[in-house]
């Protein structure tokens, strides 16, 4: 990996904010869809829930940047000087901790950071607007839980693998598998296997067991608008709005309270806007009417607002409207029959889930496992045929180029062990020869301190012969009757000394050859029998100098016996 290929520091701390300002909006998304299909806001509620996840984001949002950024810290610090003389064995050992536990730390944020701030809006909801109860702040918690869910989940194999380049450098950095185990934060595949299978099983269920129930509980509601609405019409026709007013002008006071008409009960009443206390209508109900009456509606329902009573209305005149209500508690649907049929599947299908989760999650587990001490058993050196794991999948497949490549390992280590025996077996054979070189030297060595006492002996003979000269030229000098004969013999002997002199000569050159053959056997090996061979030659080169000294010597003798012996013989008078 080229070092320049790396971001920078604030590069990668800029594509982590990205990433999390991304995934956070798809979280804002799924919030918002869940809300929007599973209640009924008001535009009040929708006012105050805006105020309250920007608020929310504002004051979490330098808090969480500054976590982040201590988080990645080390990484930053190691792509700054990275490139510098520093030494970085601890600042590249802070940073891989660092990175591979990034993924894990953005999938808790993404999962709480949806789950805190929803449940504090529905604490906040709860006590502001008297229409919202347990169901509306189980709704939104599970709102938090599905983005928390999806968000936590994506943040980590997002964030895994974004910082894959990144992770692979400081991988190939610390070279050392223990010590770079020794630094990881363990996120096991067991538990990965478990939430990623049960959430994405259970989160939909309950998202679908909501909708059912909302959408049931609409359509009936809606179905009863209708029936309402028909009501009002009658009682419209029926009795002139004034007449309503006179005779009705106690608020609350049921108009129609007959069960057999409609399949639930039904209550018309004048509400006087001014004294809303005597309704029998929640007060923000009320409250709700006078503000549509002052912007100017004259007819209205509870279509696209929360309460506890199903109703429609018309405007009458002085303040009054004429309102049609059912409790939603009074319609017809076995809201304990429901829960029991709904829980029950959504305990199904959890424990569906989960099982089937902790299933694939075994599978997994085991086959890693056997994989894992598979590995460890060949790094320990044993490469014999070990437990085999076999699968139709890809860790099946794993598990046969594992079993491959330990026969591989086998074969090579195998050939690696004969060759070792083939090379410890020439090694003896060398050392075998070197003996034999030793003992030649020493041999050849001891030649050459023969040759020595010879070229000692020679050396003497040599001395003699000119010492026997001298003599020689003296007699000649007495003996004026063989002057001839001696200085023939003179020069032959002063021939025969130079003779001598260069076989000396070539004797000395053949010890120095010699000498350097035996150094050169000394020093190589390979050229052991090129070096004997010449060691041979020079040694044959002497004996033969040498016999040719010997026969130097013996004629030197004889002319000096033929010269004493006519030095000794009288002259003829």
């Amino acid at each position: 990996m080229n070092a320049g290929t790396l971001p920078s520091s604030s590069e990668f701390r800029r594509s982590i904010l990205n990433l999390t300002i991304v995934i956070s909006v798809v979280g804002l998304m799924i919030v918002l869809s869940c809300l929007q299909s599973l209640l009924v806001f008001t535009s009040e509620q929708w006012l105050w829930f805006v105020v309250m996840v920007v608020g929310y984001a504002a004051v979490s949002f330098w808090p969480q940047m500054r976590s982040t950024n201590r988080h990645l810290a080390p990484l930053s610090e190691y792509l700054d000087d990275r490139e510098g003389d520093a030494d970085l064995a601890e600042t590249r050992r802070n940073a891989f901790a660092s990175i591979i536990d990034l993924p894990r730390r953005n999938a808790y944020l993404g999962a709480f950071g949806w789950l805190i701030p929803n449940l504090l809006i529905g604490i906040v909801m709860v006590i502001r607007f008297e229409q919202w109860g347990a169901y509306e702040f189980g709704i939104m918690i599970a709102a938090g839980i599905a983005a928390g869910f999806v968000a936590g989940s994506v943040m980590l194999y997002v964030t895994k693998k974004l910082t894959q380049q990144l992770r692979d450098e400081l991988t190939s950095e610390l070279s050392d598998p223990q010590e770079r185990s020794s630094l990881i934060r363990r996120l096991p595949l067991r538990n990965k296997l478990l939430i990623s299978v049960a959430g994405v099983a259970i989160v939909p269920v309950i998202f679908a067991v909501l909708l059912a129930r909302t959408q049931a509980t609409g359509a009936f509601a809606s179905f009863t608008i209708d029936w309402q609405n028909s009501v009002l019409d009658t009682l419209e026709q029926q009795f002139d709005p004034e007449e309503l007013i006179e005779d009705r002008r106690a608020a609350g006071i049921a108009l129609i309270e007959d069960g057999n008409i409609f399949p639930a009960p039904i209550t018309a009443s004048v509400i006087d806007l001014s004294s809303p206390v005597a309704s029998s209508l929640q007060s923000h109900v009320v409250t709700h009417l006078a503000g549509e009456v002052s912007n100017g509606v004259k007819r209205g329902d509870s279509h696209e607002y929360s309460s506890r009573d199903v109703f429609s209305w018309r405007k009458l005149d002085e303040g009054y409207v004429l309102v049609v209500s059912t409790p939603v508690s009074a319609l017809r649907i076995d809201t304990a029959s429901s829960w029991f049929v709904y829980a029950l599947l959504i305990l199904g299908t959890t424990g569906i889930a989960l099982g089937l989760a902790f299933l694939i999650a075994n599978d997994v587990s085991t086959a890693t496992r056997a994989l894992q001490l598979e590995a460890d058993r060949m790094a320990s050196g044993d490469l014999s045929v070990g437990t085999v794991y076999e699968s139709e999948d890809e860790l099946g497949d794993l598990s046969r180029s594992i079993a491959t490549m330990a026969e591989s390992l086998r074969t090579t280590v195998s050939r690696v062990a004969a060759a070792a025996d083939r090379v410890e077996g020439t090694a003896a054979e060398m050392a075998a020869i070197s003996e034999n070189v030793a003992a030649v030297t020493a041999s050849q060595v001891t030649g050459i301190r023969e040759a020595a006492r010879s070229m000692e002996a020679i050396d003497s003979q040599v001395k003699g012969i000119a010492d026997s000269s001298l003599a020689l030229n003296v007699s000649v000098e007495e003996s004026s009757s063989t002057i001839l004969e001696l200085g023939a013999a003179g020069e032959e002997l002063n021939d025969t000394a130079a003779v001598l002199s260069s076989k000396v000569s070539e004797v000395s050159s053949s010890i120095e050859q010699m000498v350097a053959s035996v150094k050169q056997v000394s020093e190589n090996t390979v050229a052991l029998s090129h070096a004997a061979v010449e060691t041979s030659t020079s040694m044959e080169e002497m004996a033969s100098s040498m016999r040719e000294v010997d026969t130097i010597a013996e004629e030197t003798a004889r002319l000096s016996d033929e010269v004493v012996a006519k030095r000794l013989k009288p002259p003829n008078r």
